[in-house]
């Protein structure tokens, strides 16, 4: 959630003693003399929650706060007022500090000069895959990258960098090295860190993401469904009627999932007749929504049908090891699982690669 939005909603203090002993940070900062005698905030934060707030003004186009270091958080340092133009940036309270505040705001610090560094190496080793062919070589690179990746975030896995940058990965990659390194990591976060929201979300998706291999080859989990005339139905009343069966769940309110709807007309039109076809399984837990969407829009070519109610859902998520939708997978005529697809738009390339080699 963006912070600014925080503040808005959550003026509040959270007691929290979760500064470091003795270290201590200082922000020095600049903002254009327009500003000179306005009043600046700094924010510090724990989860969604303001723990502290303190404030000063501008004086010649210049303010200061210092105290005790705070690195398990994000801090936030404001100035002006909602709904006029707010400047604001992002900072890690840890020894000197510069912040100059503009549309575009600037820090510079140790801290963030450290993380720079990490983007900056790991933008290298980047580079050095980028046109690599010899397949031995790309996986030594991409094994080096992830050991790069887990010693910087291991020495920072006690403060906000730490964190933030296993969410980032775990909700954006997977592989074996990833597995091997996030497994790693999450043992070493505090009890507290591992009951926190952002990092169970987090933790929930990859250990999902990784799942999706295991169900490559396996055959498809089935379902008591619904479809749109109020007919029970079931995911086994469709396995065998295709040579290739693509079951893309998806929602009335998710915005991704309704903007594929051409894509999926596309598929249809082109590999239909060679033995294609597509089961939109709805997570709609309000079947009113569904069936006002399915029953007005043209939709030949989709098998319409939809979960029975609420704990379907998270039971189906579950089975499929589904991260978020859209989301799909491949099914054989005999129902095997040939691919998992953790967002359905990309199922034409996959339809181009198999009927292109046949």
């Amino acid at each position: 959630m963006n912070k600014f939005c925080i503040i808005v909603c959550l003026m509040f203090a959270f007691p929290a003693c979760l500064f470091a002993d003795g270290a201590t940070f200082r922000i020095n900062g600049t903002v254009a003399g327009s500003y000179n005698g306005s009043l600046v905030t700094l924010f510090t934060f724990v989860g969604n929650s303001i723990r502290s707030v303190d404030s000063t003004y501008v004086k010649d186009g210049h303010f200061s706060f210092s105290g005790p270091e705070y690195i398990y958080e994000e801090s936030l340092v404001s100035v002006g007022n909602y709904p006029d133009t707010v400047l604001y940036a992002d900072v890690y309270l840890k020894g000197e500090i510069d912040v100059h505040l503009k549309p575009k705001s600037v820090v510079r610090s140790s801290f963030n000069d450290e993380y720079k560094a990490f983007r900056d190496s790991t933008n290298v080793i980047y580079r050095k895959m980028f046109g690599v062919t010899d397949e031995n070589l790309y996986r030594k690179l991409w094994s080096e990258l992830w050991r790069f990746r887990f010693g910087f975030k291991k020495k920072h896995v006690h403060d906000g960098l730490g964190r933030e940058l296993f969410i980032k990965d775990a909700m954006t990659y997977s592989g074996s090295e990833l597995d091997i390194y996030a497994d790693d990591l999450y043992s070493l976060f505090s009890e507290t860190d591992k009951n926190r929201d952002d990092i169970q979300k987090a933790y929930t998706v990859w250990n999902r993401s990784r799942g999706h291999a295991e169900l490559i080859g396996s055959s498809f989990i089935d379902y008591n469904l619904i479809d749109k005339d109020g007919h029970p139905c079931r995911i086994s009343d469709f396995i065998g009627k295709y040579d290739l069966l693509f079951i893309d769940f998806w929602a009335t309110w998710c915005g991704p999932c309704i903007a594929l709807d051409p894509t999926m007309k596309r598929m249809h039109e082109e590999y239909g007749g060679r033995g294609f076809g597509i089961l939109a399984l709805s997570l709609d837990t309000n079947r009113r929504s569904w069936l006002n969407y399915v029953n007005k829009d043209t939709r030949e070519w989709a098998n319409d049908v939809c979960i029975l109610s609420s704990d379907e859902d998270e039971s189906i998520r579950e089975a499929y090891k589904i991260i978020g939708i859209p989301f799909g997978v491949l099914i054989d005529r005999n129902g095997k699982i040939l691919h998992v697809l953790q967002h359905s738009g990309v199922i034409e390339y996959y339809l181009k690669s198999i009927y292109e080699n046949n």
